[in-house]
């Protein structure tokens, strides 16, 4: 629903933007519409780097206010911070649950490349690629 930037003290550094969010076992990533296609908001692999935690205002674990936090330290470019918020609070409960468990977990332990399941999906995907 909404995510904005924003700064150590949680200052919104741009207007909160309507997006979607993809949350996959080894990462995160936020974009928003825009015309002519859509636009990277934050992505980022869920690791060692990478932080997140929710926050209600009422403290309740299902809250109807809940906001989440998702930041990283870039060494170049320094901390960056997204706070995602929506309207249907089911969605962003269960997506703050499911984050906080991946990020609980390691990455090594959340992800295996040489799974026989996985390397299939890639081989028969780029066998279906092949004109």
């Amino acid at each position: 629903e909404g995510s904005s930037l924003t700064t150590s003290d949680m200052t919104p550094v741009g207007p909160p933007a309507e997006v979607w969010v993809a949350l996959f076992p080894d990462s995160v990533v936020i974009i928003s519409e825009r015309k002519g296609g859509a636009s990277l908001e934050f992505g980022h692999v869920i690791n060692k780097r990478f932080d997140c935690h929710a926050i209600a205002s009422d403290k309740r674990e299902y809250s109807q206010n809940l906001k989440v936090i998702m930041q990283y330290d870039d060494l170049r470019f320094g901390n960056h911070r997204v706070v995602l918020e929506s309207r249907f609070p089911a969605a962003i409960n269960a997506f703050a649950k499911r984050l906080k468990e991946f990020c609980e977990i390691p990455r090594s332990n959340r992800v295996d490349y040489e799974q026989e399941e996985f390397s299939g999906a890639v081989r028969d995907t780029g066998d279906a690629l092949q004109f």
